[in-house]
């Protein structure tokens, strides 16, 4: 069964495990798109079934963007209070790189790596692979 409501299609799942997962894919739109408008007080004393939005895939994923965005930027700091200044093309090379565990391993070779020319060397080899 298909159901349309003005700017949002999507087909109702068969099972109720699927179900709540749209749900919940649904209850995260709403929270985000609510905060675009309203502030975050007034969403939250409307919305406050965070159970619910737990349960989204599309929550996991915001989450897991946020933990990436945050390594990244913890790379970076590394980088700075050791060495100062990280370069741009470091920058660039550190925002490319995908994935909560290779950007722990970043992380960590950022902590230990002798000189900027060794961790730009580790950055290049891990982007390749």
């Amino acid at each position: 069964m298909k159901t349309t409501f003005s700017l949002i299609s999507f087909s109702l799942p068969s099972t109720r495990g699927k179900w709540r997962e749209r749900r919940a894919d649904v209850y995260v739109a709403l929270k985000v798109l609510a905060g675009i408008k309203y502030p975050l007080e007034v969403v939250e004393k409307i919305l406050r079934k965070r159970d619910i939005m737990i349960e989204s895939p599309v929550y996991e994923q915001i989450l897991k963007e946020g933990r990436e965005e945050a390594l990244r930027s913890s790379v970076l700091a590394v980088l700075e209070a050791r060495f100062e200044v990280a370069s741009p093309n470091i920058e660039k090379g550190v925002k490319a790189v995908d994935g909560l565990r290779q950007l722990e391993i970043v992380l960590k070779r950022a902590s230990v790596s002798k000189d900027l020319a060794e961790f730009r060397d580790f950055l290049r080899k891990i982007r390749a692979s």
